[in-house]
């Protein structure tokens, strides 16, 4: 009988970072930012002294929450009517 591998409940912060995409000290700098400092919050994370954790559910779920890009943003100009 072989046992099924089992997903990991929680991700290091270089693991978090590949399941995302992003670089490791990304994820660093977003923990970093309280809430007086604009721009991106990052997922959730969880930590005692050195360790931090972030879920799988907390990551899904911070995925969920960020904006589509804007239409009409970045989008090459339409041939036909550039002239």
């Amino acid at each position: 009988m072989t046992k099924s591998p089992q997903t990991p409940r929680g991700f290091k912060t270089s693991e978090a970072a590949r399941y995302l995409g992003v670089s490791p000290s990304w994820l660093r700098k977003l923990r970093m930012r309280g809430p007086d400092d604009p721009g991106t919050l990052g997922p959730k994370w969880r930590g005692r002294g050195d360790l931090i954790i972030y879920t799988r559910e907390d990551l899904d779920a911070w995925i969920d929450s960020l904006d589509e890009r804007p239409k009409g943003k970045s989008q090459p100009p339409n041939r036909a009517t550039a002239a």
